[in-house]
C-alpha cells in the first residue's frame, strides 16, 4: 500500500478515534435531545435547564473532549501506535532489508539520514495536525461555533480565558502542541534502531515511551517531590484541559521547557544513531 493512502487512512482513523474519545460528551447531548422528544418527561427533570444546555452547547466542547478531556482519551493513546507503524520503523526497515544500501550507494549517508528524519517528523506532525483540524471543523459544523460560556462548557488551565474569548485560536494552539509532541515522540522512536533492527519493536516504541511516562511520572509524583517531571508528563504538556497545573504556574515556561527536553533528547539520540551507522551502514 502506498504511503499516501496509508496516511489518508490514518487521518480518517484518528478522526474516528477522536469522536470515540468524546463519546461521553456526545452521548450526554444526544440523551438531552432525546429527552426533549419524549412525551413523558420525568417530574424531576428541569426541562428549561435541558433546553438551555442544548442551546448553549458548542462544537468546541466536543473538540476539547475528543483531544484530551474525555473520560478515556482513546485517540491520544492510539496515536503513537499509528505514527510508529507508519514512520518510526522506516529507517530500521531500510537497514534490515538492505534497501538503504541501495539508496546510499547513490547519495551520501548524511543526505539520506536527514531525509528520513525530515519525513518522519513532518509526516507525523501533519497526520496529527490534519486529523485534529478536520475533527475541529466537523465538530463546529455539527454542533455549531458559538463562543463557549463557563456555565455550560468548562476548561481548567492557565489560558482558559482564551477559550471563552477566542476559542478557535485556543483549539489551534493545542492542535499544534499535540502535533509537535507526537512528531517528536515518533522521531525519538526511530532511534530505537540503536538497540534493535526489529521493525515491530521500533514501531511500538513511541507508544512504549508514552505509556512508560504516563505510568512512571504519576507514581513517582505520589511518593516523592519530583515537580520537575511535570515538564515531561504528557498530561501536563499536551492535555492541559485535564489538569490546569503548570510548572511555576506559567504555561509558557512549562511548554517551552517540556518541548526543549524532548527535542534535546531527540537530537542526542539522532546524533548517536548517525554516528553508529555513518561508517558501517553498508553491508
Amino acid at each position: 500500500m502506498k504511503m499516501k493512502i496509508k496516511i489518508i487512512i490514518s487521518i480518517i482513523l484518528l478522526i474516528i478515534l477522536l469522536f470515540a474519545s468524546a463519546y461521553d460528551r456526545i452521548d450526554y447531548i444526544c440523551s438531552n435531545m432525546q429527552l426533549l422528544k419524549t412525551n413523558n418527561i420525568p417530574e424531576d427533570i428541569n426541562i428549561d435547564a435541558v433546553k438551555n444546555t442544548l442551546d448553549n452547547y458548542t462544537g468546541y466542547d466536543t473538540f476539547i473532549n475528543g483531544i484530551g478531556k474525555g473520560l478515556i482519551p482513546i485517540a491520544i493513546i492510539i496515536c503513537p501506535i499509528v505514527l510508529g507503524y507508519l514512520f518510526s520503523g522506516r529507517f530500521a526497515y531500510d537497514l534490515k532489508t538492505g534497501f538503504g544500501n541501495f539508496i546510499i550507494s547513490r547519495q551520501k549517508f548524511k543526505t539520506y539520514f536527514i531525509k528520513v528524519i525530515l519525513k518522519t517528523f513532518t509526516y507525523s506532525f501533519m497526520v496529527v495536525f490534519l486529523a485534529e483540524l478536520f475533527f475541529l471543523i466537523i465538530c463546529l459544523a455539527i454542533w455549531g461555533n458559538k463562543t463557549p460560556t463557563e456555565l455550560y462548557s468548562q476548561v481548567v488551565d492557565s489560558i482558559k480565558w482564551m477559550y471563552y474569548k477566542i476559542p478557535f485560536l485556543y483549539c489551534i494552539i493545542h492542535i499544534i502542541k499535540q502535533s509537535l509532541y507526537m512528531a517528536i515522540l515518533t522521531t525519538i522512536g526511530m532511534n530505537f534502531a540503536l538497540f534493535t533492527r526489529n521493525k515491530f519493536i521500533i514501531a511500538l516504541s513511541p507508544f512504549i515511551i508514552y505509556l512508560l511516562i504516563n505510568i512512571i511520572c504519576p507514581i513517582l509524583d505520589m511518593n516523592f517531590d519530583v515537580s520537575f517531571l511535570k515538564l515531561i508528563y504528557p498530561d501536563y504538556l499536551i492535555m492541559s484541559f485535564m489538569t490546569g497545573t503548570y510548572l511555576f504556574n506559567n504555561p509558557l515556561i512549562h511548554t517551552i521547557g517540556g518541548f526543549t527536553i524532548y527535542a534535546l533528547t531527540c537530537v542526542i539520540l539522532l546524533i548517536c544513531t548517525y554516528k553508529k551507522y555513518n561508517k558501517n551502514y553498508l553491508r
